[in-house]
Order: C-alpha cells, then sequence, then structure tokens
C-alpha cells in the first residue's frame, strides 16, 4: 500500500470519526436523529478536525492497527505507518 493509500485512509477514518461527533453534539442540542444527515454537518468537519487534533490521532492509531492485522490490502509492505504521517506532515 502506498504513502498516499494510508494517508488517505487515516483521513478518512478521521473525519468519519468527526462526523459521528458533529452528529452526537446536534442530538445532544436536542435535533431528532431522524432529522440529522451527514450533509447537515459536511461543512463543518474540516474545522472539527482543526479543534480536536486527537481524532486524527485516533484514526491513526486505527488505521495502523488494521495495517499490523493485515487487514488493509498490501500493507505489511510498507514501512511504519507513523513515521510516513509525521515525515508527511513535515513537508506541508
Amino acid at each position: 500500500m502506498k504513502e498516499t493509500n494510508l494517508l488517505a485512509a487515516a483521513m478518512t477514518r478521521a473525519a468519519q470519526i468527526a462526523v459521528s461527533e458533529l452528529k452526537q453534539k446536534l442530538r445532544d442540542e436536542g435535533k431528532p436523529f431522524h432529522e440529522i444527515r451527514t450533509s447537515d454537518v459536511c461543512g463543518s468537519i474540516a474545522r472539527h478536525l482543526e479543534l480536536n487534533p486527537r481524532i486524527l490521532e485516533k484514526a491513526t492509531a486505527e488505521v495502523e492497527r488494521w495495517r499490523k492485522k493485515g487487514s488493509l490490502k498490501g500493507a505489511r509492505k510498507t514501512p511504519d505507518f507513523t513515521a510516513l504521517l509525521s515525515g508527511a506532515s513535515d513537508a506541508e
């Protein structure tokens, strides 16, 4: 699995976690469950991830765990996932 695929997997998982948290926040504010759609929170995902860096850390750990289990096809052929992320964030 290529470095970009691993980064994409981590970001996808982080977005899923953010959507879940944002939907829960809306439910806590009293909006009925059946009225909350992902499209209602799409605009807030990037901001939520920016304010909560722990989400990306959690997503990275989950994807790394999946990679070690072999759940991601071909992932065992890649170098250490955490090292890839830290190297990519330095380049940006």
